[in-house]
């Protein structure tokens, strides 16, 4: 512990030397003294967006661009700039504090590093985790749905986050919303130039550090920009203790390549390769303790779960043609590949009754996966106005999924070590075809826009391993209403109903999971599809001096998939659990944020203020069989100076404070833990930008303090104890 302060110590001590230097130096050149022009494009003042001022722009809600106040669904956006100001452990970090989205686990194994986003109550397959507009492919098979821990922090352009049912636009697995992440994208430039960026991190929480490489190049028709991220982990600091076996390692590039053939028409190449070893997830050993007499003294049962290697991979190229034509508005094709790489491994001890009159017998089950996964994909859309009103889209999207999840089971005697029994068997081995037909057609009727939308899916899964083939096919739709009662002032209502086909997991897998005793979870290639229905009745506000959302929601889904216990454990018999379909699940509940700068008219010091804050809250008929977190709330406020001279473009200084009621998890089966106190959690963080000067484009340096006082809490439904107190820094500089 000691070792990592003096490191952070001396680093910060680096970086603070290094920008006092910079800004000794700078202060005594008139190039710097005076007031310096802001870049070009970018406006006069500083650009710094508040935590939840409504974004200008947004791409997912509606397929392509719309200023949200446009959009009749609710929708935020992360932008880099907020997550480098809040040095995300992954991006889950950065989107835990936005209304009704919560994060648990992806899995049987909670964990720091695999989790799955939950919105309004709907997570794992049923929120729908994209990368620039392409499902991951992990999803697909049913991997416990996407997330986030596969992005790097730093590539990432920014975030949005659409709620409700989207299904109408993207398909299956979006009935509960849209998660999709932006890459970064190059700088068009007149001439040729090159830019590098460097930047550097540590998180003590973690004992993280992240170090970025990023070359921004190009000039005329051509743009390129392509970086490389390594980030080490060590284990994470809750209050009072490190939890141990939580450590991990990442190496993450990408490049993305723009051609111009003229102002509207473009051509680009995009490519992510995203590298995790030695992903720890749990360990303990105590459970010797628990056996007598059946483990001898001295001889420790082991319990054990890791990535020894996570991978995934895309490649992917874009034509996006605007303004062909007087009603032909814009065309764009994407074609990707993606793959993901997963070693899942696993030591459980479980108990084997002998036959009698032998007594019970003990063993170490060491379990290796080697899953992985193939999709292709090919999209087209195509955008027209017509008869003057009528916005029309219209596409398709054809893809093709390839699993192959093989595993090797080896029994192990805990007193000689010795492999005792070794089973080779596949989980799953399938393909999927998919092909998906949509159209939207927003009409405007001033001041009221009417937007109509729907698609047809279809699937077919091809089981190699039971050589049995299904099909299923469906219609999503929606229908809203915005009206634009005054500049300021947007209310809109929407209905919606969508359907999410069955995952290939869900359908055809046969996987052992032992601790104690073996379970066996088996697929099912009967289940119905689910389908959902939806309704939000909500408001938009934007003035010159606020920003606001708000919003009612009802979500209903028919024939919800989860597991049930086919075959009970007994004496010599494994538990057997199949996923079937349950039936009907209501969620309904409400999400609001306000961000406002109370002084924005002035011209004095207090014109850089501002305060934020969000609530949100999901309630269900239905808790046996979904989890509907409780009021989850942000409180906070920040305030940014702006001096007219000198090498500093923008201080800025935040406090934040996340509240969360407590809960109690009943769902069934019953879980180890089942309530979670309320919480409240306080942060704050602290940012200077520096302006151009010479060879220096931009630097910042920005410095976090989170959990402020040490709270030792959990969130719904995540079991583990979230992290402790900590300090993160970081500095990146562009020339």
């Amino acid at each position: 512990m000691g070792v990592c302060w003096r490191m952070l110590l001396q680093k910060l001590l680096v970086w603070t030397a290094t920008i006092t230097l910079m800004s000794l130096v700078a202060g005594a050149m008139p190039g710097w003294a005076a007031e310096q022009p802001p870049p070009a494009g970018t406006g006069a003042g500083p650009q710094v967006p508040p935590p939840f001022l409504l974004p200008e722009v947004q791409v997912t809600a509606t397929r392509g661009e719309k200023e949200t106040y446009e959009t009749p669904q609710r929708v935020d956006i992360i932008e880099q700039q907020v997550i480098e100001r809040t040095f995300p452990f992954h991006l889950n970090d950065a989107l835990q504090r936005l209304p009704n989205v919560s994060f648990g686990s992806s899995g049987a194994n909670p964990n720091y590093w695999e989790r799955a986003p939950t919105i309004r109550g709907l997570g794992l397959q049923h929120v729908k985790v994209m990368s620039d507009g392409m499902a991951l492919t992990a999803q697909g098979i049913g991997y416990g749905g996407g997330h986030l821990s596969l992005f790097d922090p730093h590539a990432v352009d920014r975030v949005e986050v659409v709620r409700g049912p989207v299904s109408v636009l993207y398909g299956t697995d979006a009935i509960g919303g849209v998660i999709n992440v932006f890459q970064r994208r190059p700088t068009r430039r007149e001439e040729f130039r090159v830019e590098p960026t460097v930047a550097s991190s540590y998180d003590s929480t973690w004992n993280l550090w992240r170090e970025k490489m990023q070359l921004d190049l190009g000039g005329g028709p051509f743009a390129m920009v392509m970086g490389a991220d390594f980030t080490n982990a060590g284990d994470v600091r809750t209050p009072g203790s490190r939890m141990p076996f939580t450590a991990f390692h990442e190496r993450n590039a990408y490049v993305t390549a723009d051609y111009w053939f003229d102002a509207s028409k473009r051509f680009t190449l995009r490519g992510q390769l995203f590298q995790g070893r030695d992903i720890e997830i749990s360990r303990d050993t105590s459970f010797r303790t628990v056996f007598p007499p059946f483990v001898p003294p001295g001889i420790t049962v082991p319990l054990e779960f890791s990535f020894p290697a996570y991978d995934r991979s895309l490649l992917a190229a874009d034509l996006d043609l605007q303004d062909l034509g007087p009603q032909w508005r814009a065309l764009k094709i994407t074609a990707s590949v993606q793959q993901t790489k997963r070693e899942f491994a696993r030591q459980t001890p479980v108990i084997l009754p002998p036959p009698p009159p032998f007594p019970l017998v003990v063993r170490s089950f060491q379990v290796l996966t080697d899953d992985r996964t193939t999709s292709w994909d090919l999209t087209g859309q195509s955008t027209h106005r017509l008869f003057g009103r009528h916005t029309i889209t219209w596409g398709t999207d054809l893809g093709l999924d390839q699993s192959h999840l093989p595993e090797i089971e080896s029994q192990v005697n805990i007193a000689t070590r010795q492999v005792v029994v070794r089973t080779d068997r596949t989980r799953a081995r399938a393909d999927q075809r998919r092909l998906g037909i949509f159209g939207q057609d927003e009409i405007d009727l001033e001041p009221l826009v009417l937007t109509l939308g729907t698609r047809w899916d279809g699937f077919q899964v091809e089981d190699d391993l039971a050589h049995r083939t299904r099909y299923a096919r469906g219609f999503s739709g929606a229908v809203s209403l915005l009206w634009h009662a005054l500049p300021q002032l947007h209310p809109y209502v929407n209905v919606a109903s969508g359907f999410r086909v069955p995952d290939l997991g869900e359908r055809f897998q046969d996987t052992v999971f032992s601790i104690f005793r073996p379970v066996r979870t088996i697929g099912n290639p009967d289940l119905s599809p689910e389908r959902s229905y939806h309704g939000e009745l909500g408001l938009k506000t934007k003035g010159d001096w606020w920003s606001g959302e708000a919003a009612l929601f009802w979500d209903e889904v028919h024939d919800f998939i989860g597991t049930r216990v086919v075959v009970p454990a007994r004496t010599g018999v494994a538990e057997v659990d199949q996923f079937t379909n349950f039936g009907v699940v209501h969620l309904y509940g409400y999400e609001a944020l306000l961000t406002v700068r109370p002084f924005t008219l002035r011209d004095d010091l207090l014109r850089g203020l501002e305060v934020f804050g969000n609530v949100g809250k999901t309630f269900t008929r239905n808790k046996a069989s979904v989890r509907a977190p409780g009021v989850q709330s942000v409180l906070g406020a920040a305030y940014t100076l702006s001096p007219s001279s000198g090498p500093v473009d923008t201080y800025r200084g935040e406090f934040s404070v996340r509240l969360s009621e407590g809960v109690l998890d009943e769902t069934q089966p019953v879980t180890s833990f089942r309530k979670y106190l309320g919480y409240a959690v306080a942060d704050m963080g602290l940012q200077v930008k520096l302006r151009p000067w010479g060879m220096l484009q931009r630097a910042s340096l920005n410095l976090a303090f989170k959990n402020l006082f040490d709270s030792r809490f959990r969130v719904p439904y995540f079991s583990s104890v979230q992290p402790g107190r900590g300090v993160a820094a970081g500095i990146s500089i562009a020339f």
